[in-house]
């Protein structure tokens, strides 16, 4: 955890620990929870490192650290706990948008200086970044958007009414295998892309095996991924010989 108390504004990164995440989200296709695992370990610390760079406070609320029942109802406990700190502003996420970069949070927060409101929509409809004023939280219309739906962007301008909200740009999320594929093609078709690291991760931890029962209505097999993946040189030296405890839990500024 990190705090600067020079800043009003801070960033909640909400997310399971690895381990539930990826019993909630297989993304190796369900074939292996070990796989499953690592990669949800991956994409929470890219997460806390892309919050890092942006130099704000940063404040992780993993599974262990929330409070309540449903879903909106740890998510509204944490964003209440971060306001509780002294806070004005808070910019919230979770560990599923890849493509989500320093830059974007720091768009947000600057559109947090001028506008009460903050929402980056997901492709799917859902909501990737929700940013928000101490004085506009309302912890009873918070809980009561329909959260992780496809519902939720639209739901979210439709019940906080705030003028002069603001609207980030949409980006894509992973909550599947096809998902996961859809991102690494895009890698494969632009060498330069900022999501390398991804195709890094998954080259590593996915082992060539192919998936008999596909989910998701995904007919690739892992090893046909792997393969396509092979075909280009990795654009940095990329190691996960760290554990996922390091991953989740350690040298992070996060």
């Amino acid at each position: 955890m990190y705090e600067n108390k020079t800043l009003d504004t801070a960033i909640l990164l909400f997310t399971r620990n690895p381990r539930e995440e990826a019993l909630a989200k297989p993304l190796s296709g369900g074939k292996s929870l070990k796989e499953d695992t690592l990669l949800a370990g991956y994409l929470i610390a890219h997460s806390k490192q892309t919050i890092a760079a942006t130099g704000l406070p940063c404040f992780p609320f993993y599974s262990e650290q929330q409070v309540g029942i449903s879903f909106q109802e740890r998510l509204s406990h944490a964003c209440r706990a971060i306001f509780d700190k002294g806070y004005e502003k808070l910019i919230v996420i979770g560990n599923d948008s890849p493509g989500l970069e320093a830059d974007r949070l720091l768009e947000a927060q600057a559109l947090l200086e001028k506008s009460p409101l903050v929402l980056g929509p997901a492709e799917d409809g859902g909501l990737y970044l929700i940013g928000l004023h101490r004085t506009t939280f309302d912890a009873t219309a918070f809980e009561a958007l329909p959260w992780s739906t496809n519902g939720l962007f639209e739901a979210a301008q439709n019940t906080f009414l705030v003028e002069d909200s603001a609207v980030l740009s949409s980006l894509g999320d992973i909550d599947s295998f096809g998902d996961l594929w859809r991102f690494i093609h895009e890698v494969q078709q632009n060498a330069a892309s900022p999501l390398a690291w991804l195709k890094e991760a998954v080259l590593k931890i996915l082992k060539p095996r192919t998936i008999l029962h596909r989910p998701y209505d995904f007919s690739f097999p892992i090893r046909k991924i792997v393969a396509v993946l092979q075909s280009r040189p990795p654009p940095f030296p990329f190691s996960v010989a760290i554990s996922v405890s390091t991953m989740y839990f350690g040298n992070s500024t996060c």
